[in-house]
Order: C-alpha cells, then sequence, then structure tokens
C-alpha cells in the first residue's frame, strides 16, 4: 500500500510539473502573439502614414502639372496674340 502511495505522489508531482510547464508555454505563446500584434499595429501605422504622404504628393504633381499646362496656353495665346498685334501695326 505503501508503494501505491508512493508512486501515486510523484505521478501527481509530474503531472503538477507538466501543468506549470504547459501554462508558463501558454504565457510565452501569448505574450510573443501580443507583441506580433502590436508590431502589427506599429507597422500598418507607418503604411498608412506612408499612403497618405503619397496620396499628398501626387495630389501636389497633378495640381503643379495642372498649373504648367495652364501656363503654357497662357504663352500660347499671349504669342499669338503678340504676333496678331504685330501683323496689324505693320500693315
Amino acid at each position: 500500500m505503501q508503494r501505491e502511495w508512493t508512486e501515486a505522489k510523484k505521478e501527481l508531482q509530474q503531472e503538477r510539473d507538466n501543468v506549470r510547464a504547459l501554462t508558463s508555454d501558454r504565457e510565452q505563446t501569448l505574450k510573443n502573439a501580443m507583441r506580433q500584434i502590436d508590431d502589427m499595429g506599429k507597422e500598418l501605422a507607418n503604411t498608412l502614414h506612408a499612403v497618405s504622404a503619397a496620396e499628398t504628393r501626387a495630389a501636389v504633381a497633378e495640381v503643379f502639372i495642372a498649373l504648367q499646362l495652364d501656363a503654357s496656353v497662357l504663352v500660347f495665346h499671349f504669342c499669338t496674340v503678340s504676333s496678331n498685334i504685330h501683323v496689324f501695326l505693320l500693315i
């Protein structure tokens, strides 16, 4: 009977050790997962910031191109009007 009791206590201690090890593993896995989630959140925030900056640059570039086009049209009209005035003055 004593031998069975000793064996049962030994098995119980092994199971307790297993539970502690599993609990420790679970806690470490949870910490790692939370760290990964935090890192992904930071990466997402950085990506959104980069996208926002790129969108702003693209919008400014579009406005710049539109202004260049408007300036080219104005120069063309000025040259045309100037040429017509010059021809008119020669007549």
